[in-house]
C-alpha cells in the first residue's frame, strides 16, 4: 500500500499510478508523448521526443520504465527519479534521460492538477 506522508490535506489516501501509455505521432517527424495515469482519474503528460532517436525512447519506456512505474505513488517523483536514474538500463544516456525526463514531467504535471493550490504556494509565509 501507498500512502501519502507528511500530507495534512489527504492523510491516509491511497494513490497509486494505474497506466501509462506511449504516444508516437508523426506530423513530418515523430513526436512522443508519455501519458501517466491515477486511481484518481488524473493524468500528467510529459515529452519524450528526442531528435532522431523518437522510437528508442518509446521502446526504452514501454519496455523497461512503464513496468516499473505501475503500481507507485505519483507524488513521490523524487524516488521514482533516483530509481530510474541509479538503475538505468541504458546508463544515464540521452536515451534514459529523456525517457526519465518524461516522466517526470508527468508527474509534476499530475501533482500541479491534484495538489489544492494553496499547498502549491512557495516558500510558506506567515500572516502579519
Amino acid at each position: 500500500m501507498i500512502f501519502l506522508a507528511g500530507s495534512d490535506w489527504a492523510v491516509g489516501v491511497l494513490v497509486k499510478i494505474t497506466d501509462a501509455k506511449v504516444m508516437v505521432s508523426s506530423p513530418g517527424r515523430n513526436f512522443v508523448t508519455l501519458k501517466v495515469s491515477t486511481d484518481e482519474g488524473i493524468y500528467g503528460l510529459g515529452d519524450a521526443t528526442l531528435n532522431g532517436r523518437e522510437l528508442a525512447v518509446a521502446s526504452y519506456l514501454h519496455d523497461h520504465l512503464i513496468p516499473c512505474l505501475i503500481g507507485r505513488d505519483p507524488f513521490q517523483s523524487e524516488d521514482i527519479w533516483q530509481y530510474f536514474y541509479r538503475g538505468a538500463y541504458w546508463r544515464r544516456g540521452p536515451i534514459t534521460m529523456t525517457a526519465i525526463a518524461a516522466i517526470d514531467m508527468a508527474l509534476v504535471g499530475h501533482q500541479g492538477q491534484s495538489v489544492p493550490h494553496t499547498r502549491l504556494q512557495s516558500p510558506r509565509r506567515q500572516e502579519p
